[in-house]
């Protein structure tokens, strides 16, 4: 049998070996990129030229495609992508739309004859195209050019969705609000934020689904989700609304390239499209690759810390709801929520939208309804399920709550030395304004994943202690924070905690909006 200390080791040794990397990674970045003024220069350079050569790729092969010979107000759109030069086309599974009404009724139809536009031009850029195949439940279609061009097409090389990282850069493109494709596609950046696996059994890769902190709009479904290489990773299939069940918000989603392979794997096109990857060679990453890595190793080496809390309550929670009539209020993610390890003594810190309704903070002078309160909200609350992840799981305790910092804490009284190591918290001054932040969520429960839920931006202004607002003394950033990473940590590129994330006026429309709080981390060890 093991010693007590030997098993302590040997479970810490993951998130020791996540750290080093991430001190190695930034080693790297910084060798790469502060080597010497002469040199930074070049390779910022780089780094935009990578993503600026992707885009290069992308934007002349992105395409819209509308059923043919349908009024307007009838034809639903769809972007598109060409995939192989002699016109290959992958899209959503409305390519093809058209409205029809059944008995009074309006619903959906689908024509397989589409007109296929090159994205940025005109007159002839308007190409025949057949839907070969459709899968509405994967959301993917095959198109085929059938008008006989012989003009060799810009085309985006399809990649391998199996090697895609929690944390790698994404770019959407694609036609949004519906403009016909008469000007360039909308173009979007972020990070793949999530990985959804494949069901066991099921064709198709690892991955059932990819989120991104890319931001997408109407009409941007069926586009290209391409990698800094300058390849597919997956085709645009939506955004997620809030909705109780969806831990994954605010979103986009996307349908993973290994899955569209195996969707048609029967179809002879698909060897074509196959084929053609050796005709454009994957873009040299170089800087970029280096910047990508290091938020994969910060991410990874700040995850074991984030746990998962189910909370047990006497009631539910009242929702952000009766402010007045402008609000537009939405629901409430009812499913785990993220905290972290805060000390070596067992406590748990998280937000305090996780756990009541913060609406009367929001907006004092609205006095809510009996029991709406946010003091009737935390006084439900019974305790909670720290899911560590392995089926592994301690009970916690609700030990108090500051509301001024809108800070939870739950402390662990037995099993504390089952919990992961505290993170590392960022050195005195990391918290300054233009500073990478990255931002972690776990709403998954005992169903852990190999890597958090993670969207990046960066800290754009210290709100001022005295200001008459609930964010007052907090730091605003870009970085999406949603219901589900709300309570997590905010995170440097060394994986070292800045503070706890926090949303934006949660009873309005404000999350996932690109406005969000870090309270910084001394003020939460304050709590």
């Amino acid at each position: 049998m093991s010693s007590p200390a030997r098993s302590m080791r040997a479970r810490l040794a993951p998130a020791a070996t996540w750290r080093g990397r991430a001190r190695m990674a930034c080693a790297l970045l910084a060798l790469l990129l502060l080597a010497s003024p002469a040199r930074a220069s070049d390779d910022l350079t780089h780094v935009q030229e990578v993503f600026r050569d992707a885009i290069r790729r992308a934007t002349p092969a992105t395409v819209v495609c509308r059923p043919r010979g349908v009024a307007s107000e009838r034809a639903g759109f769809s972007s598109g992508v060409l995939v192989h030069p002699r016109g290959l086309v992958l899209s959503d599974g409305d390519a093809g739309l058209v409205w029809v009404t059944v008995d009074g009724r309006v619903t959906k139809s689908w024509s397989d004859d589409v007109v296929v536009r090159l994205v940025g031009q005109r007159g002839s850029a308007a190409r025949t195209g057949r839907v070969v195949a459709r899968d509405h439940d994967r959301d993917t279609s095959l198109i085929e050019l059938v008008d006989g061009g012989t003009t060799p097409l810009p085309f985006v090389p399809i990649g391998v969705s199996a090697d895609a990282r929690v944390g790698d850069f994404a770019l959407a493109l694609g036609t949004t609000f519906d403009d016909e494709g008469v000007t360039p596609p909308t173009l979007t950046a972020g990070l793949i934020s999530a990985l959804s696996k494949m069901p066991e059994g099921e064709a198709g890769g690892p991955w059932r689904s990819i989120f991104t902190s890319a931001a997408i709009n109407q009409g941007v479904n069926g586009g290209p989700l391409i990698d800094l290489a300058g390849r597919l990773v997956g085709t645009v299939s939506t955004y997620l609304d809030p909705e109780p069940d969806e831990p994954h918000p605010y979103l986009g989603k996307a349908v993973p390239i290994d899955l569209i392979r195996a969707t048609f794997a029967a179809h002879s096109q698909m060897d074509e499209i196959v084929a053609a990857v050796e005709e454009a060679p994957a873009i040299d990453k170089g800087p970029a690759g280096a910047l990508e890595s290091t938020v994969h190793a910060a991410a990874l080496a700040a995850w074991p810390s984030v746990v998962s809390l189910d909370v047990k309550r006497r009631a539910p929670v009242r929702g952000d709801t009766l402010l007045d009539e402008s609000v537009v209020t939405l629901p409430r993610w009812r499913g785990p929520v993220t905290a972290f390890v805060a000390d070596s003594e067992g406590h748990l810190v998280t937000s305090l939208h996780n756990l009541t309704n913060l609406a009367d903070r929001a907006r004092p002078t609205w006095r809510p309804p009996e029991g709406a309160d946010h003091d009737s909200g935390l006084a439900d609350i019974e305790g909670a399920t720290v899911h560590l992840g392995g089926g592994r799981s301690v009970a916690a305790r609700f030990l108090g709550h500051d509301i001024k910092r809108g800070v939870g804490v739950f402390v662990v009284d037995q099993d504390a030395d089952q919990l992961p190591p505290p993170l590392q918290a960022a050195p005195e001054g990391a918290l300054a304004r233009g500073r990478f932040v990255l931002a972690l969520g776990n709403p998954y429960g005992g169903e852990r994943p190999d890597a958090p839920l993670l969207t990046m931006g960066v800290l754009g202004k210290r709100h001022a202690d005295r200001a008459p607002t609930a964010w007052r003394g907090q730091w605003q950033t870009d970085a999406a924070v949603l219901d589900t990473n709300a309570g997590g940590p905010a995170v440097d590129l060394e994986g070292h905690v800045l503070g706890l994330l926090h949303l934006w006026h949660p009873a309005r429309h404000g999350r996932g909006s690109g406005i969000a709080f870090v309270v910084p981390w001394s003020d939460v060890q304050q709590a």
